[in-house]
């Protein structure tokens, strides 16, 4: 009896077993009713019936994995789900053959790598930029080996969207056409940096609407420079292999290209959950993808949040919740990068919703950021190396007689309504950041302007002694500080990225700062921020910020045709330099020297000095409405103390002549 009752026990066992190995396992009826649904669901037609007949085969095949994962997922052994696909009647190999285009034997470093940051960052436990507006609808590269150009327009487009608030999808097709010659093989493969590096020496990329996708080689370049929507001017990695590197950008910089190992059949065929494949490699990889944000579902199931080219039927609507800090799952975190925006270059800066923010942002070559400021110019930005072509160049020293006096120029209008945004140390500068998702934005309008301008942004020039600080100068005197307000045309343009190309495209106000005892009541929103923001990559909010109180009276002004000061020193800008300073103390102007070029561990150089050299006017004429005859018991307009102008006037007749006058201010 007892050798009976040990018969039974291992046959209820070895029965168990079986069941546990058939659980799950569709009949072939079911799989039939699979593959009819998988074909009229995906569209799927075959050459001929042998052709139908393997991929029925292979169908089969992927249907029996599917539902023997399924159940392990089911009984809480693995943490994702897969399911059917439009890739189900493939093999594994034929999808990663076709689709995964990523070729890291091309990589090349960049000059720039981001490190993980030390400093008290407010990390959040949620990123996800899809809910901020910086990622477009999930795109399907087909059967093209395209996914690095997916994933480099995908990185570009959100660092676009944070500069000027305008999401607009780039070009794939671009990138598959015109960068052969960079190192890209369009469906054979390609790598992201290697399109940055074209995007950035091409001087832009098209419009997706533009220049449609078509999932095939171009037999020729088909780039329009009149449907250029953006630009970077190179691209930074992130520190191979280091998940908080990854994290430090993604949450500071927004969405970042990421290259992932993605030769499995489980992700070929994933569904849901959070992806945790063992057998996913760190180093070989062979897919472009984008990271997006990341996230955690429960203790010790942390992801991150990233979006694939394979459609929106693929995965979760088109992305994949991948495992983090699992010791670099699939190598997402190996080989990692994201654009230098077109106006940022070798600078940092943010945009709407969240600041840029680059603590970890570190040079491999210090002395191109100019470890050591030069004792005159400032020249701490080694792109503006790249401005030195143009003919209508800024800064200008505005010399008094060569003033065209124009009484036609109108007052400057500037809208009441208050903004917040970011102020940033960028290393290079102190940039302020307009949230440009908000209800109300702040025109600019009126003086010698045709068209209402949207404000984006504002640069903070100083020097580090009384004599030297403002870009813009009057007779070769330099104030201590100037503040340069930046907006694009509005009315003509989508973005600040548009409109930099474009035939008065921006403007730019220019406000000069003076030393007084009295300061400005709205520069104090800024100038109490100045704690917040003494190294490299450290951001403050800057909140309820009345751009029309900041100003003084814009009447009167001086204005001429010229370029950004930063890259790409775009000469698409009408200049606006207001004829009265505002006034800063010497306490808070102190706090201001006090900024570093650097991280709290290598501060460098103080970030002041930080004014791009004087541009020659090479014959362009300098506007004023400002009349600087001195009438009796009336204030004149001033803008300097106890200087004296000669500027040239309309007379009768329509005939210029010249007018002297003194001016000092109050």
């Amino acid at each position: 009896m007892k050798t009976l009752g040990v018969i039974m026990k291992v046959l209820i066992v070895l029965a168990a077993c079986v069941a546990a190995a058939l659980a799950g396992i569709p009949s072939e009826s079911e799989i039939q009713a699979h593959w009819e649904s998988f074909k009229a669901t995906h569209g799927k037609t075959y050459a001929n019936a042998v052709e139908e007949v393997y991929r029925a085969k292979v169908f089969k095949e992927n249907a029996i994995r599917i539902a023997k994962h399924n159940d392990r997922f089911a009984r809480g052994e693995v943490s994702f789900k897969v399911g059917y696909n439009q890739y189900a009647d493939m093999h594994t190999h034929e999808v990663t053959e076709r689709l995964n285009g990523f070729r890291k034997e091309n990589k090349r470093p960049a000059a720039t790598v981001h490190t993980a940051s030390n400093d008290s960052w407010p990390w959040s436990k949620k990123v996800d930029w899809r809910s901020k507006g910086y990622v477009t609808p999930v795109k399907d590269q087909g059967q093209c080996g395209s996914c690095w150009s997916f994933s480099t327009t995908g990185s570009l487009e959100g660092q676009l969207y944070k500069k000027t608030g305008k999401l607009v999808s780039l070009s794939e097709q671009n990138l598959v056409d015109c960068s052969w010659s960079y190192g890209n093989q369009g469906c054979n493969g390609g790598l992201m940096d290697d399109a940055f590096t074209y995007i950035q020496a091409n001087g832009g990329i098209d419009t997706e609407e533009s220049y449609p996708y078509t999932g095939l080689d171009g037999d020729s370049c088909l780039y329009k420079a009149e449907n250029n929507a953006g630009v970077n001017t190179g691209y930074t990695d992130v520190q191979q292999g280091s998940e908080s590197a990854l994290r430090d950008a993604v949450e500071k910089v927004g969405p970042v290209s990421v290259a992932i190992d993605a030769s499995n059949w489980s992700f070929q065929l994933y569904a849901s959950g959070i992806y945790d494949e063992p057998a996913c490699s760190s180093d070989e990889l062979d897919h472009g993808v984008l990271a997006v944000g990341y996230g955690s579902d429960w203790p010790n199931k942390e992801y991150w949040i990233v979006k694939n080219s394979w459609g929106a039927s693929w995965g979760e609507k088109g992305y994949i919740r991948m495992a983090r800090n699992k010791k670099n799952m699939c190598g997402i975190a190996t080989m990692a990068s994201y654009p230098l925006n077109n106006e940022t270059a070798a600078r940092i800066s943010g945009g709407p919703g969240h600041p840029l923010h680059t603590a970890g942002t570190h040079t491999r070559e210090p002395d191109e950021l100019g470890g050591v400021v030069p004792a005159s110019g400032g020249l701490i930005n080694p792109q503006w190396g790249l401005c030195s072509k143009g003919r209508r160049q800024s800064p200008v020293d505005i010399q008094p007689d060569k003033l065209l006096f124009d009484p036609r120029l109108r007052p400057l209008h500037i809208d009441k309504h208050k903004v917040s945004g970011s102020l940033f140390n960028t290393g290079q500068s102190l940039v302020l950041r307009v949230d440009q998702d908000s209800k109300h934005h702040v025109n600019i309008s009126g003086g010698p302007l045709d068209y209402r301008y949207q404000l984006v942004e504002g640069y903070i020039h100083y020097g580090t002694h009384d004599g030297h600080g403002s870009e813009h100068r009057v007779n070769g005197y330099s104030f201590p500080a100037e503040i340069q307000l930046y907006g694009f045309n509005a009315e003509l343009y989508h973005n600040m990225s548009e409109a930099q190309h474009k035939s008065q495209g921006i403007v730019a106000i220019s406000l000069m700062l003076q030393i007084g005892d009295r300061p400005n009541p709205e520069l104090r929103v800024i100038t109490s921020s100045f704690g917040q923001v003494g190294y490299r990559g450290q951001s403050a909010s800057i909140r309820h910020l009345s751009v029309r109180a900041l100003l003084p009276d814009t009447d009167h002004y001086m204005t001429y045709e010229g370029s950004t000061t930063h890259p790409g020193c775009w000469e698409t800008t009408v200049w606006i330099l207001l004829n009265k300073p505002i006034y800063i103390t010497r306490q808070e102007l102190y706090a201001l020297r006090k900024l570093m070029q650097g991280s709290p561990e290598t501060p460098k150089a103080p970030l002041g000095n930080n004014a791009r050299p004087l541009q020659p006017l090479n014959h362009r004429t300098v506007r004023t409405n400002i009349d600087f005859f001195r009438e009796k018991d009336k204030n004149c307009p001033t803008m300097y103390k106890d200087h004296y102008y000669q500027a040239t006037t309309w007379g009768e007749g329509n005939r210029l002549q010249s007018r002297n006058f003194a001016d000092t201010t109050r």
